[in-house]
């Protein structure tokens, strides 16, 4: 696996306050507000471009960040969709609210245009901006009211001082102005007027700046209005902006939905979603893990991926428990593929809502199966071979830069140390002067992956001075990232003495060999024979001084040839084969080779040993000729019994049976006419006694000679016995066919009905069974009869030719009258296992079949 990364170091970043960096998260995409490429990011969807292609995040994902960070995501998901949904709600509010209330005031505005100054709008409104809209429209036509209102009064004021001042201007100075005026200036005119009518030019003075003043105010609202309706087109502007940016966004959710999909797509664990323990969504890969379509799970209980109810409710009380205390749930568990086989899964769970969990749980299913499959046999190897160390016999080393790492006990002791003094001592240090420039060579070699020995002996030191034999083993391995050596070591001090004794007493152990009947021989590499003892002179029959330094092969006929040479090259592969090989001169052995090992443990040879089985092999033949024989007529004398049961059985069922039918019938009709109760009751029991018989020669009729087979056929027969033996024994015996045509032989037929019902009493009498089942199949040419019981079973090496107590023939026997008709028989058993016993018989051909119909 990759080793993690730190996003800081990776991109050299010097950012100390990011709170990636503070906090020392490898996951920093998952760390809100980092500060990345220059500028500060928010949460991880706000920087999910960014993150795709990032070295860090591409070299820190694995399946536990991918959960996490999908986790995450999905809780970002939620948020920003309740955030979108909810500005959506507000923006949707809004833009009614802002069209309703602008058709208003647009309306408003219309009239008051039109000269209709009571216009007045309701100033209600959500909307500050509407409010103080609606305000300025109302007040508006207020002043625009009080300006017409004035105006009229002005103007029949003014009339009338127009009028006065018209009348004074023509001279008419008595002239004044009559009457009251609600508005104070007319009042105050009309005193002025009527106190100075002298002083026309004031009047006329004071009459125009009335009219400047009525322009002014003209022209304010004027300016009062363009403000209101820049307002309004800054409104406009302002709910245009919130709806395109609300389409940003809504494109933006659409674009994260489809990431999404495609991320639950791709994902390589299971996800879905389950509401009250009822599965919902589930991606494809939950499918592939559990055999079940989408489709399928959908609605379903989840109690359908559980093996057990006991594994289904304690996952959901952990789970849950879970969930409770740390907002997420992690167990593992085991699930049942459709197929039936029972998985391995972790299996991760968050609720929607963590306040209302009737929303939905999400869920993420990992198989762990090869896990923990590994993990099992990984646990189990560990403690195996910390035993093996522990325990073993053989010294164990690994030394690395020249220098030991690592010794077993063994090998300490038998240098005379303790494993801790050894630990960082030069290996070189235990070997014979001697010998250490070579050894020392040699180890070099290996670890520059050179062709060197594996296997070798070697003398070394004690700590005491002594010198040791060893044998030694080593090879190259990785140790801590780096190359270094192991090997093991076995003291053969006491062999190498050994050798030496075995090498004074060579010439007494040639003589001995002489004396042997066995052949003894050697051969060296190249397949020239190098000893032959005195018995293999013999047996051969040519003197030892003519073959020794010769070719092997020769001694034997062509084919035995073939033979010799085949096992003389796996001979000198390590293997110790045996086998048969016939002299020339028509002697034939038996054969054992073994190979034979120069000091540095190559194969220098073939050292091998045989036997004269001439004798054995000429009584072999003629015990097979008998047996062949005997068989023979144990089949015939079967089938010749077979047939003449069935002679008898027919002749006792056409001729007594139909006798006592006929019987019983008189017998009735005398019991109707004689009104005597003595004779009733006498016929009535000869009656009853005339039944019992008819059904024992049915019965007799049935043991000799199995009318079923003959009248329905094999198959009809075959499933007639299993339920008649149910029925008798009350023991379930089920019946299987595979509904293929089978024609059969009157002599296989027969043979195998009879077999089979030796079998299944057989199962009655000792397999103790509550179960048997009978099965028939087509293979080819062949028809398969198999008889399997749930009992005590036995060991099927103990069959042999022997009889029961009941003087039926044992499974030796059945198969000794199978191989004559060309059939065979197996048996699979085993003590408290049951039984199974197969049995095969060749078919009839269609020309043999269209024969025995024509005649």
């Amino acid at each position: 696996m990759e080793k993690m990364v730190k996003c800081w170091e990776a991109l050299e970043c010097k950012e100390e306050d990011c709170p990636a960096y503070k906090s020392k998260e490898l996951r920093c995409w998952l760390v809100s507000g980092t500060h990345c490429r220059d500028e500060i990011q928010g949460k991880f969807i706000e920087k999910m471009e960014m993150c795709l292609g990032c070295e860090p995040f591409l070299k820190n994902m694995d399946v536990d960040s991918m959960q996490e960070t999908l986790k995450v995501l999905q809780g970002q998901f939620s948020s920003f969709k309740e955030m979108v949904e909810e500005r959506d709600r507000e923006l949707e509010s809004t833009s009614m609210e802002m069209a309703l209330c602008l058709s208003e005031v647009f309306e408003a505005l219309r009239k008051i245009s039109s000269g209709d100054p009571l216009v007045r709008v309701s100033e209600t409104s959500k909307l500050e901006l509407i409010t103080k809209l609606k305000h300025i429209v109302n007040l508006t036509a207020e002043n625009l009211g009080e300006i017409v209102d004035l105006s009229h009064e002005f103007a029949i004021g003014l009339a009338e001082h127009f009028d006065v001042l018209h009348r004074v201007s023509t001279g008419d100075l008595s002239a004044r102005v009559s009457g009251t005026s609600p508005v104070e200036l007319l009042e105050s005119l009309k005193k002025v007027l009527n106190e100075m009518i002298e002083s026309v030019s004031q009047e006329i003075d004071k009459r125009q700046l009335t009219e400047e003043a009525l322009q002014g105010a003209h022209d304010q609202l004027e300016i009062r209005v363009e403000q209101r309706t820049a307002e309004l087109m800054k409104a406009n502007v302002l709910l245009e902006q919130e709806i395109a940016e609300r389409r940003q966004v809504e494109d933006a959710l659409r674009t994260s939905e489809a990431t999404l999909n495609s991320i639950f797509r791709v994902a390589p664990i299971g996800i879905g979603l389950v509401s009250n323990r009822i599965l919902g969504w589930t991606n494809e890969q939950l499918s592939v893990m559990t055999g079940y379509s989408s489709d399928e799970l959908s609605g379903k209980n989840a109690r359908i991926l559980y093996p057990s109810d006991e594994e289904f409710e304690w996952v959901g009380d952990e789970k849950y428990r879970q969930i409770k205390g740390l907002g997420t749930g992690t167990v593992e568990t085991r699930w049942k593929h459709k197929d039936g086989r029972v998985i391995d899964v972790l299996l991760s769970s968050t609720p929607i809502d963590a306040e209302d969990h009737s929303k939905g749980v999400t869920f993420t299913a990992l198989d762990i199966t090869e896990r923990k499959r590994a993990e099992r046999a990984l646990r189990k190897s560990e403690e195996e071979y910390k035993e093996l160390v522990d325990s073993s016999l053989t010294g164990i080393f690994i030394h690395q830069d020249q220098k030991y790492v690592f010794v077993n006990d063994t090998f300490a002791e038998m240098h005379g140390y303790r494993p801790e003094e050894l630990v960082a001592k030069e290996p070189s240090s235990l070997i014979h002067p001697d010998e250490r420039d070579d050894l020392t060579e040699i180890g070099s070699k290996r670890l520059r992956g050179e062709d060197v020995p594996e296997q070798y002996e070697v003398r070394r030191l004690r700590k005491d001075g002594e010198t040791i034999w060893g044998e030694m083993m080593a090879t190259v391995i990785e140790y801590e990232g780096r190359p270094a050596i192991m090997g093991n070591m076995i003291d053969i001090t006491v062999r190498k003495q050994a050798e030496r004794a075995l090498r004074e007493s060579e010439k007494r152990f040639k003589s001995f060999l002489d004396d042997l009947s066995d052949i003894v021989y050697e051969t060296d590499d190249l397949g020239n024979l190098t000893y032959a003892n005195r018995a293999a002179e013999i047996t051969a029959g040519i003197p030892r001084q003519d073959a020794i330094g010769g070719p092997f092969f020769p001694l034997f006929t062509r084919e035995s040839q073939k033979v010799a040479i085949d096992v003389y090259q796996r001979t000198l592969k390590g293997e110790s084969p045996e086998y048969e090989l016939t002299f020339n001169n028509g002697r034939i052995c038996h054969f054992k080779n073994q190979p034979r090992r120069g000091k540095n443990g190559k194969i220098m040879g073939v050292f091998g040993t045989a036997r004269d089985i001439t004798d054995r092999k000429v009584a072999e033949q003629r015990l097979s000729i008998y047996h062949e024989r005997l068989r023979t007529m144990a089949s015939k004398l079967s089938l010749a019994e077979e047939r003449e049961r069935r002679r008898i059985a027919t002749e006792v069922h056409d001729h007594i049976g139909q006798n006592l039918a006929f019987a019983r019938i008189k017998l009735g009709t005398l019991s109707e006419g004689d009104p005597s109760v003595d004779v009733k009751t006498t016929v009535a029991e000869i009656s009853s006694l005339v039944d019992e018989t008819i059904q024992d020669t049915r019965s007799l009729v049935s043991e000799l000679g199995s009318p079923v087979l003959y009248e329905l056929g094999f198959v009809p027969a075959m499933e007639w016995l299993a339920q008649q033996t149910g029925k008798r024994h009350h023991i379930a015996v089920d019946f299987d066919d595979d509904g293929q045509h089978k024609p059969l032989s009157n002599d296989v037929g027969v043979l195998m009905f009879r077999v089979v019902r030796e079998l299944l009493a057989n199962v009655i009498r000792h397999a103790q069974a509550d179960r048997a089942k009978v099965s028939l199949r087509k293979n080819g040419d062949q028809i398969k009869v198999e008889v399997s019981d749930d009992g005590i079973g036995f060991n099927p090496v103990a069959i042999g030719p022997s009889e029961d107590q009941g003087g039926r023939f044992g499974l030796f026997s059945i198969r000794e009258r199978l191989e004559p008709l060309g059939g065979h028989m197996e048996v699979v058993s085993q003590p408290g296992h049951g039984t199974q016993v197969t049995l095969s018989g060749p078919l009839e051909s269609l020309e043999q079949n269209d024969t025995v119909n024509e005649s």
